[in-house]
């Protein structure tokens, strides 16, 4: 504030506004006068020692000062029904504070008469990777070969470019497990329950382990040995072998996956311990197989174990990011969106595209096209136009490709754009972005090439025969340029 005699009005006019008491306002204008100076003396003393609840009793100074300071008389009164008002509500708090206080009601009491429909609903608890499995007696020690413990370091640290891939091989094991179970259900009349065959999927990232189940066939005691227990024997591949022998051809064999026994090591790739427990379809006892992948492992029986094949990983510590949820998501969505059975993931299914491709082409709606095409594209719109092709020659092939609504290229919205169709083997992603399927000048072009015929490399990630794949360009590339001048 100014201390000027001159300012002296306008310092009355905003005490008045703002509520400054007129005691302490008159101290800036007692400067200029002695007389005045005394008496305001008496009264800021008199301010300072009052607090809100005995205010109202400096009106009387108040009243005497007020026409020296220049405050008009409806100012006054503003003032002084503001003092009188804290004092009524001071008194209102004094008697509240006093007052005996009712003891709130227990949040028991609140809970018992709530309705139940108002009650929160409790999320249901995700799938624990840890079970009821447990090992029972002792376990027995076995040895790889020399020969074998070499193979194991080979797929461990060679065989593959991506760590990433195993989620690929494992979860490929499971769906060909239930892939055997639903065929001998069918073909052995039946046997026991086994609910919706699935493919469950579990991450713990607090304990770094990650557990893939499924609810097919299983394995017993001999056949963890033989499978497990030997690199590069392949279980599918004899079970095929078994069914050509003992029955006629059908459709099992597209959907099998496994071929070359080498998956399921891939393993070891990320998880410093590999635990299966397996009980086999008709058994009653279930067992453990147990390995580091240092040329050992342990087998022991095992009680708690439900029917079919369970595998637990115990991650090393700088592959702990393959226990979030989201990244293991995002590996099933790439390379096991279309296998036969639900994949699920803690609980929740991952895997809800349809393989178009494997449909006849009068069956398919054109909304699933839409979301076929999303699902390859990552884009929003649905394709301009569509075709399902099927071929035998050069080898069994079936295939779909899209043409966008527009070329991003064109626009010079984007640089040179990959390859925009897919290599698929069985229904399981073998390269993203194939550039050796189609000329470069169909970059542009979506789609997806899936053939059981295939001549993978053991890691299946790439094909061997370069000439065999040179035709299946040149059948390719013919029929698309024909589907684009129809």
């Amino acid at each position: 504030f100014a201390t000027n005699t001159r300012q002296i009005p306008m310092l009355s006019r905003l005490a008045a506004r703002t509520r400054v008491l007129p005691s302490v306002a008159s101290r800036f204008a007692t400067r200029n006068t002695s007389s005045t100076r005394r008496e305001t003396g008496q009264s800021v003393s008199s301010a300072l020692s009052l607090n809100s609840s005995t205010r109202v009793g400096t009106h009387a100074s108040a009243q005497a000062l007020s026409p020296r300071l220049g405050f008009s008389p409806a100012s006054q009164s503003r003032w002084l029904s503001q003092g009188t008002e804290e004092k009524k509500d001071d008194a209102k708090a004094q008697d509240a504070a006093a007052a005996p206080k009712t003891p709130e009601p227990e949040v028991e009491a609140k809970t018992e008469t709530a309705k139940p429909e108002e009650e929160a609903k409790e999320e249901p608890p995700k799938p624990s990777v840890k079970g009821d499995e447990h090992v029972v007696g002792d376990a027995e020690a076995h040895e790889f070969k020399a020969e074998t413990r070499q193979l194991l370091d080979i797929v461990t640290h060679s065989l593959y470019q991506d760590k990433e891939v195993f989620v690929r091989e494992l979860v490929s094991n499971c769906s060909d497990a239930l892939e055997k179970w639903r065929h001998m259900s069918l073909t052995a009349g039946g046997g026991e329950d086994s609910g919706e065959l699935k493919v469950c999927v579990t991450i713990d990232e607090a304990g770094g382990l990650i557990g893939f189940q499924d609810n097919g066939i299983g394995m017993s005691s001999e056949e963890l040995v033989d499978n497990l227990g030997t690199i590069a024997r392949s279980g599918s591949k004899a079970f095929l072998k078994q069914v050509a022998e003992t029955q006629s051809k059908n459709d099992i064999a597209s959907n099998i996956i496994g071929k070359f026994g080498v998956g399921f090591y891939s393993s070891f790739m990320v998880a410093d311990t590999v635990t299966v427990y397996s009980r086999k379809r008709g058994e009653e006892v279930g067992h453990c197989w147990e390995s580091k992948g240092d040329g050992s492992y342990k087998l022991s029986k095992a009680d708690g174990v439900e029917a079919g094949t369970k595998i637990v990983l115990t991650l090393r510590e700088d592959c702990k990011d393959f226990a979030k949820e989201s990244r293991i998501k995002e590996i099933i969505g790439k390379y096991s969106s279309f296998v036969s059975f639900p994949v699920e993931l803690n609980g929740a299914k991952v895997n809800d595209v349809t393989a178009l491709w494997q449909k006849a082409e009068a069956e398919i709606d054109p909304d699933e096209h839409t979301n076929l095409y999303r699902h390859i594209s990552g884009e929003y719109e649905g394709p301009m136009f569509n075709l399902v092709y099927k071929a035998d020659a050069p080898i069994d092939i079936k295939s779909v490709f899209y043409v966008p609504q527009m070329n991003l290229e064109k626009f010079g919205m984007v640089g040179k754009t990959e390859p925009g169709v897919h290599l698929y083997s069985r229904r399981v992603l073998i390269q993203p972005n194939a550039k050796d399927l189609l000329p470069e000048y169909f970059r542009w072009v979506k789609g997806v090439v899936d053939s059981e015929d295939l001549p993978l490399s053991i890691s299946r990630e790439n094909m061997q025969d370069m000439k065999l794949l040179n035709k299946l360009k040149t059948v390719l590339t013919r029929r698309i340029i024909r589907w684009l001048q129809d």
